[in-house]
């Protein structure tokens, strides 16, 4: 897609969405500084929010985190969420894994 803000990279973990009425397990296929895309058999609607668990590696260990997503796309492998929220020590958090995982493809304005 052409018209991407952020770059995506490969990232493969085991992931909870939560809404107020139903929660499941699906897997990570790839993530942004504005989105992740997961696999999973299930269809939420287009605009439906959700927060989304994930283990995210750090230094010494993993951690997990939970952003607040919204659905803005279906396929028959999954759905992409576009990040709605996140606090400032998360966001330099996920920047620095993608960062560690695609050092060339992140832009410049955010490595300051």
């Amino acid at each position: 897609m052409p018209d991407r803000k952020f770059n995506r990279i490969r990232f493969e973990s085991q992931t909870t969405v939560r809404m107020a009425d139903q929660s499941f397990e699906a897997l990570t296929e790839n993530l942004s500084l504005n989105g992740l895309y997961i696999r999973t058999d299930r269809q939420l609607p287009l605009g439906k929010r959700a927060a989304i668990s994930l283990n995210l590696p750090s230094a010494s260990t993993s951690s997990t985190i939970t952003v607040d997503g919204e659905v803005v796309r279906n396929d028959k492998n999954g759905m992409a969420f576009q990040f709605k929220s996140m606090d400032f020590e998360l966001f330099s958090h996920l920047k620095t894994v993608i960062g560690r995982k695609a050092p060339l493809r992140l832009n410049e304005y955010y490595l300051v």
